[in-house]
């Protein structure tokens, strides 16, 4: 009704105004519908409602906590299962995993978490290797060590288990680590780096996630040496010894790390650091970083990062019951750059190929 009263005053005011006039009246009319559908666009792309959907929490938790059951969801639907293997507490055992790995485990070597030492039984071990950038990003791992990013060249969760109850190495004895990379990288500055862990897993029935690398060089020895044929030594044998068990890293620190570049990464505000995760992944190393959800400024941040080096963004979320990811390719990392990724709705089997194929 109101419409169509707007329309029958709108022809009477033409039918006195002169032709000047109705042009102008006329484009002011166009350039007003023009404004207001401008508006509703820039409205659509910062914010999408949904009738009763948890994609409506625009809101940002302060201590970086993600919504109960993601990284379960993610970790259980696309991380790799672990190589499972027993051996006896009184004898010198090596077990082989896929992949040309070899572990070495000391006879006599193990302790509860007591303190108590464990001489006989059967021990159980559980091992993961994660060789390829997507296997970090399935368990929800960086390359970063205070700050600085570095080359997996061989990253290792090996735990001894007695009874279902966890077990450490005791005192004097190591474990040692054979292993293969398809890069020469005999005689460079090899480091090893063991996972701190917190008390308290983010897990209940899985390995701790939450935790920092640290680099070990007390109680550790690391050899090389060329693994290819005669004049064309294209990859590098590991030989790594070690007084520590579960997470075990073996890297090189980047180099050039002089061209660094700090950039953040927006998405739509359905999208913060309860529901969602962002990774970059260096295209020519096996190096990934995850960002770190900035609260103030309602972003993903990263510090430190190589600019003359191609990389790749990649974002995980899960809202409600729906996974969306979004990445994007980038030549080189801008200082101060602010990157828009946009995700859509996606399975997790989608998710899990394009990891696999990072």
């Amino acid at each position: 009704m109101i419409k169509g009263q707007f329309l029958v005053a709108t022809i009477n005011m033409l039918k006195y105004m002169k032709p000047n006039n109705i042009y102008f009246f006329l484009l002011l009319i166009v350039f007003t519908c023009l404004i207001a559908c401008k508006k509703e666009s820039s409205e659509k792309e910062r914010f999408n409602a949904y009738l009763n959907d948890d994609l409506n929490d625009t809101s940002w938790s302060n201590n970086n906590t993600l919504g109960s059951g993601f990284m379960e969801k993610i970790f259980e639907s696309t991380a790799i299962n672990p190589y499972l293997d027993s051996i006896n507490a009184e004898n010198n055992t090596t077990i082989n995993l896929p992949g040309n790995i070899a572990i070495d485990f000391p006879k006599n070597g193990y302790q509860e978490m007591n303190g108590s030492n464990l001489t006989n039984g059967t021990i159980h071990i559980a091992a993961y290797s994660l060789s390829k950038k997507g296997d970090l990003i399935k368990f929800i791992q960086s390359t970063t060590h205070r700050g600085t990013l570095f080359e997996n060249l061989g990253i290792f969760c090996i735990r001894a288990y007695k009874d279902n109850k966890e077990l450490l190495l005791a005192k004097n004895s190591k474990i040692t680590i054979r292993f293969s990379n398809n890069k020469n990288s005999a005689g460079q500055d090899i480091k090893l780096f063991t996972g701190v862990e917190n008390p308290t897993p983010l897990l209940s029935n899985h390995h701790y996630f939450n935790f920092s690398w640290d680099e070990q060089k007390d109680g550790v020895e690391i050899k090389t040496y060329p693994n290819g044929s005669p004049g064309n030594n294209t990859s590098t044998g590991f030989e790594v010894t070690t007084n520590k068990l579960n997470w075990i890293g073996v890297g090189k620190p980047l180099e050039n790390t002089n061209f660094s570049a700090s950039f953040a990464v927006v998405l739509p505000l359905n999208f913060t650091n309860k529901n969602t995760m962002v990774f970059a992944v260096l295209d020519e190393t096996n190096t990934v970083a995850q960002l770190s959800s900035n609260f103030s400024g309602r972003a993903f941040t990263i510090d430190h990062f190589p600019s003359n080096k191609k990389f790749t963004l990649l974002s995980i979320s899960k809202i409600g019951k729906d996974f969306y990811f979004d990445s994007r390719i980038n030549n080189v990392a801008s200082n101060n750059a602010a990157y828009k990724l946009n995700p859509s709705k996606v399975t997790l089997s989608y998710i899990s190929s394009i990891l696999d194929n990072l």
